[in-house]
């Protein structure tokens, strides 16, 4: 069912060219949007560290990511 206060989140990790590396997505249930902002963030770096990634670069799409 759609509508409520759910929130989901995904994320994209690209290599140095824009080339697509991992992609992940995210069902929250009823959160904020920073919190799912946040968890979103962690997860993206859970895989990133699994990946084995030693550089990176995080960014995101709202002007809250700049809080």
């Amino acid at each position: 069912m759609f509508g409520g206060d759910n929130a989901a989140a995904g994320f994209v990790a690209r290599d140095g060219i824009g080339q697509l590396i991992i992609a992940g997505a995210l069902n929250l249930g009823e959160v904020t949007i920073l919190v799912a902002k946040a968890l979103a963030l962690m997860e993206a770096l859970k895989c990133a560290k699994q990946k084995g990634f030693l550089w990176i670069c995080m960014e995101g799409d709202s002007k809250l990511d700049a809080v």
